[in-house]
């Protein structure tokens, strides 16, 4: 019955930039405890417990002076005294390892894992990122005043602030409830650390032409587990065709005012990827000009060449069954929230101080993060 009721398809993913969804800070990975680095080797151990303590046994160590060295925060004695007095191999007593040009931050974020511990992308991740897109397509769609309000037959015009849940309707009858999407697994899967820094805009007292100029951030660096490019996942997409059709003429029931539009009657798989696409199309032209006007930092080149890049592939798979979304940490303020606030990048005002009011890009090393193609 759910066959003839919905439109199911089971959809591949294809990571393109590094992608991190966070396993919550209870799960971040603590050097001294649940890591170790190799500088020789530049690689990072990621510590099995039950091999750390068979070790331990096999060296005749007292297991009290781990303790009591965890316990007072003694970290570097201990990594002393681990491979330097009790010359314990970091390959020996490690769950898995990654390679990795310098020390990492002293917590390192870790991706979301399943029960058996492989890594995933969940169902509502993906939802969450689709929303976006069906929300800033609905609202270019829809007539506004100057300040962004949207016009309707009533009196008044529905404020930008309540725009969302007018257009996409409210918990109990919105569009989303008509669109179910499973989690994705991982087919193919390159876990990596990847080093993420802050691309910032700073005053340029040095040019007559921009008044900011773009930096990274000093001192700033996040270190995070992410799945790497060409990385595969695959998950189960179901939107509700025939089934709204069957509720409008045959029960008469009331439905989001504006599901047509995102779901209709005919081919609305790829309907909807058309709406993605052409979401993620406006967002990456905002984020080109952006990082063009801002183009001081360095690798700022590596980074507007790799958004042309999915620009691209945009436009020369428009008719196929392809889309781009954007996802998760790292994606930044204009792709969460819909990229609807500001049609230009570069020009988002100023604060009460004078300084530029602009949003921060978490940059995984020349790479903006959070990039996957979606195909069926």
């Amino acid at each position: 019955m759910n066959e003839q009721l919905n439109t199911n398809q089971n959809i591949q993913l294809t990571v393109l930039s590094p992608l991190h969804i966070g396993a919550g800070t209870e799960k971040r990975i603590v050097y001294g405890i649940d890591y170790f680095y190799d500088t020789n080797k530049k690689r990072v151990y990621i510590i099995a417990p039950d091999k750390l303590f068979g070790a331990l046994r096999n060296k005749g160590a007292n297991l009290n002076t781990y303790s009591s060295m965890i316990a007072d925060n003694k970290k570097r004695e201990l990594e002393k005294w681990l491979f330097d007095t009790l010359k314990i191999s970091l390959a020996d007593i490690s769950a898995y390892n990654y390679s990795l040009n310098a020390p990492p931050d002293n917590e390192i974020n870790t991706f979301i894992r399943s029960g058996l511990n492989t890594p995933y992308i969940p169902g509502s991740s993906l939802k969450g990122a689709i929303r976006t897109a069906i929300f800033h397509y609905l609202y270019q769609k829809h007539e506004k005043d100057n300040n962004g309000n949207l016009i309707t037959k009533a009196p008044f015009p529905i404020y930008k602030d309540q725009a969302e849940q007018y257009l996409i309707g409210n918990f109990d009858n919105s569009i989303m409830r008509h669109i179910k999407i499973g989690d994705a697994v991982c087919i193919k899967q390159q876990l990596a650390l990847s080093f993420v820094g802050l691309f910032n805009l700073y005053p340029n007292n040095n040019s007559t032409t921009t008044d900011w100029a773009s930096d990274w951030k000093n001192g700033f660096s996040i270190t995070s587990e992410t799945l790497e490019p060409t990385s595969t996942a695959e998950f189960r997409l179901s939107i509700g065709q025939p089934f709204i059709d069957i509720l409008s003429t045959k029960f008469n029931a009331k439905l989001p005012q504006f599901i047509h539009q995102v779901i209709p009657q005919k081919n609305p798989l790829k309907h909807l990827f058309n709406i993605i696409n052409s979401y993620t199309q406006t967002h990456l032209e905002r984020e080109i000009a952006f990082f063009k006007t801002y183009d001081h930092a360095e690798d700022s080149d590596l980074i507007i060449g790799q958004l042309e890049s999915f620009l691209q592939e945009i436009v020369s798979n428009s008719n196929k069954n392809m889309c781009i979304l954007r996802m998760a940490w790292g994606s930044g303020f204009h792709a969460i929230s819909g990229d609807w606030q500001y049609i230009d990048h570069t020009d988002t005002g100023f604060q009460k101080n004078g300084k530029k009011k602009y949003k921060s890009r978490r940059i995984a090393y020349d790479k903006c993060m959070g990039f996957v193609k979606l195909n069926f």
